[in-house]
């Protein structure tokens, strides 16, 4: 269960038998937190917010609302007058001279039932206080919830982002690794045709040098065989 809050201003809202949010919109405030906020110490009462309660409700007293000092109310009638005969909280002055008589034993059933309509009503109106709040904190919750998965999916996404660009370097750096590789590759295929072409014009040089031999000695060998001829002859 939610609990009650110590501060001066949950006197006015109990005697006006209302909940925080029936407080604050009588107001006519647009958020309730702003009531929330002086209840639990967060904030105090400001004059503007002061002047807005003394228009609504004209007994309550300026300087109690803004130090919680004094009396509450600015008469001793204990009567909230209200601007508006809307809402909850109009407290019947006592004392007006104004006597009608009523039979003792209708009076005190009608007591009884309008104690009782009181109790009913202020324990739905707690109930409807604590499930508002509790309705707060499982938004605040499910807020904070969706934050986290924001916050982890932008997490995901950047390193996901990082991934990709690693990769694409990556990518690039063995890209130039390969067409280094080509161009090493064909500077090693081009000297090898080349030392192929130099061994076969030097192999096409000895064929024709071992040719120019070969006829130099067959005639040779005729000069020899003629020479033989002409001493045998002799």
């Amino acid at each position: 269960m939610t609990k009650k809050s110590d501060h001066y201003l949950q006197k006015l809202i109990d005697e006006l038998k209302m909940t925080a949010k029936e407080f604050s919109d009588s107001l006519g405030l647009n958020r309730v937190d702003r009531i929330y906020h002086i209840l639990n110490g967060r904030n105090g009462i400001s004059t503007k917010l002061a002047k807005i309660i003394i228009n609504k409700y004209e007994n309550i007293d300026y300087d109690w609302l803004l130090t919680g000092k004094g009396e509450m109310l600015k008469t001793t009638s204990q009567t909230f007058n209200s601007k508006s005969n809307k809402g909850i909280g109009n407290i019947n002055q006592l004392g007006t001279g104004n006597i009608v008589n009523f039979n003792p034993n209708d009076v005190k059933q009608l007591l009884q039932l309008i104690e009782q309509k009181d109790k009913t009503i202020g324990y739905l109106r707690k109930q409807i206080d604590e499930q508002h709040d509790n309705f707060c904190l499982r938004l605040d919750e499910k807020e904070r919830v969706i934050s986290e998965k924001d916050k982890r999916y932008v997490e995901a996404l950047k390193l996901f982002d990082d991934r990709m660009i690693h990769k694409d370097e990556l990518f690039k750096k063995a890209e130039e690794e390969h067409r280094e590789a080509i161009s090493i590759i064909r500077k090693s295929l081009d000297t090898m045709i080349d030392d192929i072409r130099e061994k076969d014009m030097t192999k096409a040089k000895l064929m024709d040098h071992i040719h120019v031999l070969t006829e130099q000695n067959n005639d040779i060998n005729k000069h020899v065989i003629e020479l033989l001829k002409s001493m045998i002859k002799q």
